[in-house]
């Protein structure tokens, strides 16, 4: 049986998924999405923010890659590098915005074989006392074959925020999510497998040839740019060659041996 999960940018090439109906867990809104092509989507989701990323001095709060431009009124800080000890802390009281979202799952080399799924979406506000240090932790994606990392925010050994990383796939069977939806199953005959999860919906099933998407991830505009996160990958038939998901993506795999997304945690808050 499937081992479930329910607690809670760096292109390497372009590689093609079945589109996916996408809908946004931020403002209880519903939009419609599509992922036609890694490269090409990643790319236009993340150019303005990645343009845009400079550390500069003298603000309220210290940590990650500090953004003052891309997202209007507001002061980010993305933590984009893979480790478990960054900090994140500040000199006066802040209301503060979070994303944490963790690793995506990696797929097998079989190539028939299911997608790897989505890691984790997680987002709400908390309140920071002046001179108090977080821990952030931003979560690898699968290796081939393996599961994802998780991403947290941890205040004196208490978890914040967490975001689990994605499963891989287990044979034609598309890994789950990070939030611990089910990644798609194969017909019966073999000839392509499920999509994975993705981190608000479940993977598809494959239909013959015809391989399953990848599940619903969340689109979440905390820098400025609208993003779609942890995508489950789709699932693989014979042929495809298939690379790694983007870097911060939290997106899982495409079926046949390829490594998930990275994590990522983006903290703002008002510039006024």
């Amino acid at each position: 049986m499937k081992k479930k999960a329910y607690s809670v940018l760096n292109v390497v090439s372009a590689i093609a998924i079945t589109a996916v109906a996408v809908s946004v867990v931020a403002a209880g809104s519903k939009i419609i999405g599509k992922a036609d092509n890694i490269a090409d989507q990643w790319k236009a989701q993340t150019a303005t923010q990645s343009s845009s990323q400079t550390s500069q001095p003298a603000y309220d709060c210290s940590g990650g890659t500090i953004d003052s431009t891309s997202a209007s009124g507001y002061i980010v800080h993305l933590f984009t590098e893979v480790g478990t000890n960054f900090q994140f802390s500040c000199t006066s009281n802040k209301s503060v915005e979070y994303l944490v979202v963790g690793g995506g799952g990696g797929s097998d080399g079989i190539a028939w074989h299911g997608g790897g799924g989505g890691g984790g979406g997680r987002t709400g506000n908390i309140n920071i006392a002046s001179g108090s240090n977080y821990i952030i932790a931003v979560g690898d994606g699968g290796a081939a074959g393996s599961s994802g990392e998780s991403s947290s925010i941890t205040f004196n050994q208490t978890i914040i925020a967490q975001a689990n990383g994605g499963y891989a796939n287990i044979g034609s069977m598309g890994g789950d999510s990070g939030n611990g939806t089910s990644g798609g199953d194969t017909d019966g005959d073999g000839e392509s497998g499920g999509g994975g999860a993705g981190c608000d919906g479940n993977g598809g099933n494959a239909n013959g040839y015809t391989p399953g998407s990848g599940g619903a991830g969340i689109l979440y505009s905390i820098t400025g740019t609208m993003v779609e996160y942890c995508i489950g990958g789709s699932g693989a038939t014979s042929g495809v060659t298939p690379q790694p998901s983007p870097a911060n993506s939290g997106w899982g795999a495409q079926g046949g041996g390829a490594s998930g997304g990275s994590g990522i945690v983006v903290i703002r808050y008002s510039s006024t």
